[in-house]
């Protein structure tokens, strides 16, 4: 039998992201708590074809591989992914990257608030 992509997940959480504990909330959700309560926690859904991850109540992603999924959450969890929500729309984007049109919308990094915008 082939494993899900969550089951396929949950190791290599484990191997690669060990200080960051996640809770299995059902056979196709895990979740991290919130590091800070303005940015909230993140779920990982198995949606079967694809991982989709909830980043608190800003945005979400899909994710086919396993393995971007992890590289994503590294990237989060050393605060070098920027999340961004405004009236219309949301996204996120990697600090390294010019910010493109998100000015005066509220951003964050997995820590907590970026400022203004």
């Amino acid at each position: 039998m082939e494993l899900s992509l969550l089951q396929t997940l949950i190791p290599r959480l484990r191997e690669r992201l060990p200080t960051h504990a996640f809770t299995i909330v059902s056979e196709r959700v895990v979740a991290y708590s919130a590091r800070h309560e303005e940015v909230g926690g993140l779920e990982i859904h198995d949606d079967g074809d694809e991982l989709t991850i909830f980043y608190g109540a800003i945005t979400h992603a899909h994710f086919d591989d396993v393995e971007d999924v992890v590289a994503e959450l590294t990237e989060l969890f050393e605060d070098r992914i920027v999340l961004w929500a405004g009236p219309i729309g949301d996204g996120s984007y990697h600090i390294s990257l010019k910010d493109k049109g998100t000015a005066g919308r509220k951003r964050f990094l997995w820590s907590g608030p970026l400022g203004d915008g």
